[in-house]
C-alpha cells in the first residue's frame, strides 16, 4: 500500500467518522493537518444546522459545506466527471453509489477497524452486516464504503429498542 493510501485512512477516515455522515473519502493527497478547511459534499441533510464545533474541536479544521443535491446520476456526474475528486474531501450522498465511484478509482475503502465502536454498533450489526441487503447501501465488492446515517428525527420502529418484556 503507498503512503498516499495509509495518509488517506489514517486522516480521511478520522474527519468521515467525525462529520458522522456517509462519508466517502475522495482525495487521497489532501492533508488533514490541523488549521485546515475540509470541503465536504452534501446531499441536503448532512449539516448540522451550521454547528460544525462538534466536529471542529475533534479536529482542529472548519468545515466547507456545498450542497449538490440527491438526484443519483447529477451527483455520480459531478463526482466522475464534474471534477469531484479535485474539489472535495469528503461526500454525503445516498448509499448503493459505491460501484461507479470505485470502478472510477473516486473512493477508498474505510477501515472500519479503527473507529471504535463499529463492532459493538448493535444497528450497524444487525442491519448492515456482509451479505444483508443494508450492506449494499454502505459497501461494495465485500469492503464498506460509507457510515450509515439516520435522518430522521424521531427513530423509525426498526432503529427504537422495544421495551423489555414485564
Amino acid at each position: 500500500m503507498s503512503n498516499e493510501l495509509k495518509q488517506f485512512n489514517r486522516r480521511t477516515l478520522l474527519a468521515g467518522a467525525a462529520v458522522g455522515a456517509g462519508a466517502l473519502a475522495l482525495r487521497p493527497s489532501a492533508a488533514f493537518a490541523v488549521g485546515q478547511t475540509v470541503t465536504l459534499a452534501d446531499i441536503g441533510v448532512g449539516d448540522p444546522n451550521g454547528d460544525w464545533s462538534g466536529y471542529e474541536k475533534a479536529t482542529g479544521n472548519k468545515v466547507n459545506l456545498v450542497s449538490i443535491g440527491n438526484g443519483p446520476s447529477a451527483v455520480l456526474n459531478q463526482l466522475i466527471a464534474g471534477g469531484g475528486r479535485q474539489t472535495y474531501d469528503i461526500i454525503n450522498i445516498v448509499g448503493g453509489m459505491q460501484k461507479p465511484l470505485v470502478e472510477n478509482k473516486l473512493i477508498l475503502p474505510l477501515d472500519t477497524s479503527r473507529l471504535k465502536n463499529w463492532q459493538n454498533n448493535e444497528y450497524i450489526a444487525s442491519y448492515f452486516k456482509p451479505g444483508s441487503k443494508g450492506f449494499d447501501f454502505i459497501g461494495y465488492d465485500g469492503k464498506v464504503y460509507g457510515v450509515p446515517t439516520i435522518l430522521q428525527e424521531t427513530p423509525s420502529p426498526i432503529c427504537q429498542r422495544r421495551p423489555a418484556a414485564s
